[in-house]
């Protein structure tokens, strides 16, 4: 619901979560104070040539004690494909945990929708998740992998359909 501040409420959750315009995205305050970023730039947005936005996707999410999320995206023909999400503190440029997913972007049957109002192909699928952590707070730390997740996929129908995921790396 759209009040005269400029603000939006949740229509059924009363007062309890606000939404304020940013720039091309939103800022949703939960009624913890929890903040989350939704498309505050082209890169958390699934948009047309003309730039209008059918999607909005998180880039950050900040909690009252500071503790913070944050989430990448890549895009290819239409489609916003999650790219990493980190968190924890910074260390150097990065946080000091974080999730990298890894895709297969030569599909044999891609699909194509326009349900968004706009062409959207989607040409890759997930190939792995690793997670990675780095060995101190020093600036100069390196990330090691912890794990890593390998899916695979049965390409003898006419649509790929998910066969197995295995785990490694893990103690």
């Amino acid at each position: 619901i759209r009040l005269t501040s400029g603000e939006y409420r949740a229509e059924s959750a009363g007062n309890s979560i606000k939404v304020e315009k940013a720039g091309g995205g939103f800022v949703v305050t939960d009624s913890n104070g929890t903040r989350t970023m939704y498309g505050l730039t082209a890169a958390g947005r699934q948009e047309d040539a003309l730039g209008r936005a059918s999607v909005w996707y998180p880039e950050l999410v900040v909690h009252l004690s500071g503790q913070s999320i944050e989430y990448t995206y890549a895009h290819d023909l239409g489609r916003v494909y999650l790219a990493s999400v980190g968190w924890g503190p910074m260390v150097g440029a990065s946080r000091m945990y974080q999730v990298s997913l890894d895709y297969d972007r030569s599909r044999f049957d891609p699909i194509l929708s326009y349900r968004s109002g706009m062409r959207v192909a989607t040409r890759w699928r997930l190939q792995a998740v690793t997670v990675w952590a780095k060995a101190s707070a020093a600036a100069t730390a390196t990330a090691a992998a912890l794990g890593r997740y390998q899916l695979s996929y049965d390409d003898s129908f006419a649509v790929s359909r998910l066969s197995s995921v295995v785990m490694s790396g893990y103690q």
